[in-house]
């Protein structure tokens, strides 16, 4: 047994599909608007204008101006010296040298100016605890005021804080007030009244009376008749057959022979 291939050919029903066209005429209905003119007559109030003349009594002021005098009295302002003596302190510089023990811990240099107000002097003797930190005394004279610099070494032994109490003189300025009597300008203001005329601008309310004419419009209605065009719309039907395009689509079987090929042992 061997196999072999053979052909056969049979029908074997398919379905296509095909495309047709088909026309056919359908009734429409439409309304189509028709124009007709008709003429109405009707009645219009036209305005017409008159001019009439009206004579009025008006009461108009009038300025003017009158001049009357009258007296103002006006503040005047004058100057007078006038002396009298005031009493003012005065203070007078004196210069005085005294003795001062002065502490020292370092070495500088300085240089300074000082202006003592002296008019007396008062000694007065008190006692001051001062911290001294140095082991020898040394004392020298002071002119006060002075601005020469002075420069001056001397040697310290650092450091040393012991408490010492140390009693010395010191001279503490004293400011004394003395009056002194002198002469002073002092200016002095003095309200006289003076009295004088000045005119002075009047102004009064006058009536007159004039006549005006003014316009007067008044409104009359007249009666006329017009011709106006009118338009009315009205709604005709009627049929217009029109050609309409439908598509559908339809299905119909066709047979054809296919070749098939098959395979038999």
């Amino acid at each position: 047994m061997r196999s072999q291939y053979v052909t056969e050919t049979k029908l074997v029903p398919t379905t296509t599909y095909q495309r047709q066209t088909q026309t056919r005429m359908k009734s429409v209905t439409k309304q189509v608007a028709r124009v007709e003119t008709r003429s109405q007559e009707y009645t219009v109030n036209v305005p017409q204008t008159q001019t009439r003349t009206e004579t009025y009594d008006v009461q108009v002021a009038v300025p003017y101006t009158e001049e009357e005098t009258y007296t103002v009295q006006v503040p005047v302002t004058t100057e007078v010296e006038q002396s009298y003596q005031v009493s003012v302190p005065y203070t007078d510089q004196v210069e005085q040298t005294y003795t001062v023990q002065v502490p020292y811990t370092e070495t500088q240099t300085q240089s300074y100016t000082v202006n003592v107000p002296y008019t007396e002097q008062v000694e007065q003797t008190y006692t001051v605890q001062v911290p001294v930190q140095q082991t020898r005394e040394e004392t020298y004279q002071v002119t006060v005021p002075y601005t020469e610099e002075v420069e001056q070494s001397y040697t310290v032994q650092v450091p040393v804080t012991t408490t010492q109490t140390q009693t010395y003189q010191v001279c503490v300025p004293y400011t004394e007030t003395v009056t002194q009597t002198y002469s002073v300008q002092v200016p002095y203001t003095e309200t006289q009244t003076q009295t004088y005329t000045v005119s002075v601008p009047y102004t009064e309310q006058v009536e007159q009376s004039y006549n005006v004419t003014v316009p007067y419009t008044e409104q009359v209605a007249q009666t006329y008749t017009v011709q106006v065009p009118y338009t009315e719309q009205v709604a005709q039907n009627y049929t217009v057959r029109v050609p309409v395009q439908q598509t559908r689509t339809a299905y119909r079987t066709v047979s054809k022979c296919v070749p098939v090929t098959t395979m038999k042992t």
